[in-house]
């Protein structure tokens, strides 16, 4: 039985599950990263959702586990979760600019 990929990423009130391939050799597996969004605090509806409803699908594991850090690490932010949980519409040029600034301090401290 050929396994079957996923054309989109998933999301439920309590994970975001990102679909990815892994790819060993010349052999590529699809595989399933997790990101717990209660624990988080990222939900639907907001810069997080858009922002992967428009990347790659299915994504490197390697890539989605590197994103999935960098999200953990950065849900301790309030600045953070509060831009990524905001509607693209409602969100000004600042608001990003925050956001890089932010995020680039979450991997400074890595």
């Amino acid at each position: 039985m050929e396994a079957v990929e996923q054309t989109t990423h998933v999301w439920s009130k309590r994970t975001l599950k990102l679909s990815c391939i892994r790819t060993r050799g010349d052999v590529e597996t699809p595989v399933i990263k997790t990101l717990d969004l209660l624990s988080t605090g990222y939900r639907r509806g907001g810069l997080l959702e858009e922002m992967l409803a428009s990347s790659e699908c299915p994504m490197s594991h390697l890539r989605a586990y590197k994103l999935i850090r960098l999200l953990n690490q950065a849900a301790h932010d309030p600045d953070v979760k509060h831009i990524f949980n905001t509607a693209i519409a409602k969100l000004f040029p600042r608001d990003l600019s925050k956001l890089i600034f932010h995020l680039d301090d979450v991997l400074g401290k890595r």
